[in-house]
């Protein structure tokens, strides 16, 4: 018995001297990942064919709060989520309307511990309050920097953002226009 346990003993000591140091690098980008957006837009949207917007007109445009809400998860160099953004557009008349684009993304690092960051973008888009607005393919790109790490998990920087979509309601096309400049707060 005192044989096993002293052979036990000398082998899981032999395995502790040997093995290497636990490292794991800081700031890097693996795992979980949650982003928050905010910050101000244009948002602008064209009426082509039949629609139009209340009282007649073609076209409306303003500037606009934008937001943005994202989770998702690290595989190599590149966040895989889901996620929304959203730009208000004030539009005269009326309560205004919302632009509300949930969807898919890609945030793309060139390196694990880059600042540097490019976000593509696919949704589906809804211009709102109507219930049965206009909605369609919305494609954006995003392109940031996080210049300040306050721990080892968050990350703060800024990011300009472009987006279109063609909206359909009906017989006609809403083209829709968003480019924004935004805040982010990102857990990774």
């Amino acid at each position: 018995m005192w044989g096993r346990l002293l052979v036990s003993g000398a082998s899981v000591a032999g395995v502790l001297a040997l093995s290497g140091e636990a490292h794991a690098e800081g700031r890097t980008r693996d795992g979980f990942y949650l982003s928050m957006d905010a910050g101000i837009g244009y948002l602008s949207s064209n009426a082509a064919g039949e629609p139009s917007w209340r009282d007649g007109l073609e076209s409306v445009s303003s500037l606009s709060p934008a937001l943005g809400f994202w989770a998702g998860g690290t595989v190599g160099r590149t966040v895989i989520g889901g996620g929304f953004f959203a730009n208000y557009l004030v539009v005269p008349g009326t309560w205004g309307a919302f632009l509300l684009t949930p969807g898919m993304f890609l945030d793309i690092h060139p390196s694990r511990q880059s600042k540097l960051h490019i976000v593509p973008f696919l949704g589906w888009g809804w211009l709102a309050p109507w219930l049965f607005g206009p909605m369609g393919p919305v494609a954006s790109v995003g392109v940031g920097y996080d210049f300040w790490e306050p721990s080892e998990s968050w990350s703060l920087g800024m990011m300009g953002r472009l987006a279109y979509g063609p909206l359909f309601q009906h017989e006609g096309t809403y083209h829709t226009f968003a480019p924004s400049l935004l805040f982010t707060a990102t857990y990774h």
